[in-house]
């Protein structure tokens, strides 16, 4: 018998309140992060916050993200 890891990466993109699942818990924290990066220019944009994979944090990011938790899309670009 072999056990093989499933290894998680380290940043899971759209994982707002890092609990390792992307799922509705991460919206409001991804809301919360989408008013803070627009009412502050020089935040800084974290990898799993760019869903997708703009170079920036907007409000696609958002869309994207409640596309996926709804099963509208299944992965992330």
């Amino acid at each position: 018998i072999k056990l093989v890891e499933n290894e998680v990466p380290e940043v899971i993109t759209g994982d707002f309140n890092n609990d390792r699942i992307i799922n509705t818990l991460d919206i409001i924290p991804a809301r919360h992060a989408l008013i803070s990066a627009t009412s502050d220019e020089n935040a800084e944009v974290k990898e799993y916050m760019d869903i997708n994979k703009s170079g920036k944090f907007d409000v696609a990011d958002i869309v994207m993200l409640q596309s996926f938790v709804i099963g509208k899309t299944k992965q992330f670009p």
